[in-house]
């Protein structure tokens, strides 16, 4: 799946109601994402989920966890959890849940700038991978699909979608989906395979970029 670079622009018709842009780039690294933001990590907060924790680390505030019961662990080798990623713009706190169930929650503040979401799926566990998929951005009352996935496996390590819209982001809004982890033997450690959401800042002109180079991409497949 990695081709280093993947871009695909989501023209969302029945789904719009005041219409939106939005648009996915695949990376391999932390290393290649980072000339594209205007800000490099660590992001104004990035909400992870993990094995044994959900935690929220801001800049402003300090890090929120919660700890998922030991025994017995919510986690279902192989099968699909629900999780969703929240911002309240009302009371300015970020929010993480894991199966409806479990959450955690705190205050962050972000940059006015902010027109990304970075979608982090990391394993390297051998024969240990992470799916994020059905994913949706709700904004106002739209709700909004994304027909891509953040997909790791122990040959790729990560899978780092960068979503770039051009909508409201410093308004309330969620990304909702699933997330399945696999795994031979024990569950893995929390820094072993995990997924994350932290909002990011794309200059303009890199936006243009962006599009010019999946464009290319499509037509160097299409031959």
């Amino acid at each position: 799946m990695k081709a280093s670079l993947i871009l695909t622009t989501l023209a969302l018709g029945a789904l719009v109601t005041h219409g939106a842009t939005l648009t996915t780039t695949h990376y391999g690294s932390f290393a290649q994402v980072e000339p594209v933001l205007q800000f490099a990590p660590p992001f104004d907060f990035e909400a992870r989920g993990a094995s044994e924790t959900l935690r929220i680390a801001t800049l402003a505030n300090g890090t929120a966890e919660v700890e998922l019961p030991k025994t017995p662990n919510p986690w279902q080798n192989g099968l699909p959890h629900a999780f969703r990623v929240t911002y309240d713009a009302n009371t300015q706190r970020a929010g993480l849940i894991f199966d409806t169930v479990f959450s955690s929650s705190t205050e962050v503040t972000l940059r006015p700038e902010t027109n990304a979401l970075l979608i982090t799926a990391f394993t390297s566990v051998p024969g240990g991978s992470v799916q994020l998929n059905n994913l949706q951005l709700l904004s106002g009352l739209s709700v909004y699909g994304i027909s891509t996935s953040a997909v790791a496996d122990d040959n790729q390590g990560f899978d780092l979608v960068l979503l770039f819209t051009d909508l409201p982001l410093t308004q309330s809004w969620a990304l909702g989906g699933q997330v399945t982890f696999a795994w031979p033997g024990d569950l893995p450690l929390d820094n072993q395979q995990w997924f994350s959401v932290s909002p990011a800042v794309v200059p303009e002109p890199a936006t243009g970029v962006l599009l010019l180079g999946g464009l290319l991409l499509g037509l160097r497949r299409a031959r």
